[in-house]
């Protein structure tokens, strides 16, 4: 069994006055904008956490764990403005606060010279 493949070239497929294909460029180079401002603002927020890092213990962190899941609801609901996306937001804010986390205790092991158990 055979299938065949008809390939149209580009400009068959419009959009308004762009091609799909020039569409869905410009939605990538408008994400990938985004992303960079967003891993931007990633490294200007793990500076703080490296600097709140140097006055946490470990057990400090560990305490903070305890709130995070709390935390991060109370964050999702705050802060997204689209509610189809609370929940999605709040896996992203989970993911930053676990970022911060790891990198905390990286940087108080390091700090005292202990390796990762």
């Amino acid at each position: 069994m055979y299938t065949r493949i008809i390939l149209l070239p580009v400009e068959a497929h419009t959009n308004g006055n762009k091609t799909i294909m020039e569409a869905g460029m410009d939605a990538q180079q408008r994400l990938d904008a985004l992303d960079a401002k967003m891993i931007a603002l990633f490294e200007r927020r793990m500076a703080v956490v490296k600097k709140q890092a140097q006055e946490l213990s470990m057990q400090e962190i560990k305490k903070q764990r305890r709130r995070r899941a709390a935390e991060a609801s109370c964050k999702a609901v705050r802060y997204a403005c689209d509610i189809d996306v609370i929940a999605y937001t709040e896996e992203f804010i989970n993911l930053l606060l676990c970022a911060a986390e790891r990198w905390q205790k990286t940087l108080i092991r390091a700090k005292h010279g202990r390796k990762k158990r």
